[in-house]
């Protein structure tokens, strides 16, 4: 969709305006999502890990999960880090419920990097020290009464979704933010009976990024979004997109 187009459909002439007359003028842009109605996340950042700036904004979010997500998918980050615009993207929970922890969690984070990027002046800590960016200081809430971010952060150089081969009623199991094993079961697929037309099994290890929250598939939905945890010393691929 972006950057979009000054003449097509509606939705490209949206896409080209909003880039060109707001986003723009940015240096800094921090986008914020939740899933997609019929799946939940975790509480995720996906970002260039390669870009310095963007891998400081990432850290200083301190979300349970970073993904190494080079862009050039068409989305909003990847268009603005086309402009030279320093950009992440925060996933946040469950689009069908107010989830309190990951509202505060990703409040305290934005407020932290504005804080790095000398926009606000709260006397919250201005740099990450190590690979989470989660020194002791980073760990406490910025005023009274806010909740402490996560405890870690989890790294994974690439991600991929995990589809259904048949239709049928759904059933996930591994919870979001859960390591999960190379060959465990991770979803069943059943017909209208009970009965057992389908087991979908874990390619390789990983972490669970979101997952589908709607029993009812089709051929070709989407099951599991796991995230490969990066190894250490691990070199990140210039070019990482999702499936």
């Amino acid at each position: 969709m972006f950057p979009g187009q000054p003449e097509g459909t509606a939705s490209q002439i949206y896409a080209f305006n909003l880039m060109d007359k707001v986003i723009g003028g940015f240096n800094y842009l921090i986008d914020l999502h939740t899933a997609s109605f019929g799946r939940v996340n975790s509480y995720y950042v996906r970002s260039d890990l390669n870009d310095p700036v963007a891998a400081a904004m990432a850290k200083l979010q301190q979300p349970q999960i970073i993904l190494h997500n080079s862009g050039q998918d068409g989305t909003l980050r990847s268009a603005a880090a086309a402009k030279g615009i320093k950009a992440i993207t925060v996933e946040i929970g469950n689009p069908q419920l107010f989830q309190n922890q990951y509202v505060q969690w990703s409040y305290t984070g934005v407020m932290r990097i504005l804080a790095y990027l000398d926009m606000f002046s709260g006397g919250l800590p201005t740099s990450p020290t190590d690979e989470t960016g989660a020194d002791a200081a980073s760990q406490q809430p910025p005023h009274p009464g806010a909740v402490a971010s996560p405890p870690n952060t989890v790294i994974c150089s690439r991600g991929f979704w995990i589809y259904t081969r048949t239709g049928g009623v759904l059933e996930v199991y591994p919870n979001i933010n859960t390591v999960v094993r190379k060959g465990a079961l991770v979803a069943r697929i059943k017909n209208i009976f009970g009965n057992i037309v389908d087991e979908i099994y874990c390619p390789a290890h990983g972490i669970t990024i979101g997952r589908s929250s709607n029993p009812v598939a089709m051929a070709g939905d989407r099951v599991l979004h796991l995230g490969v945890i990066k190894k250490e010393n691990e070199a990140l691929a210039k070019e990482a997109k999702e499936n």
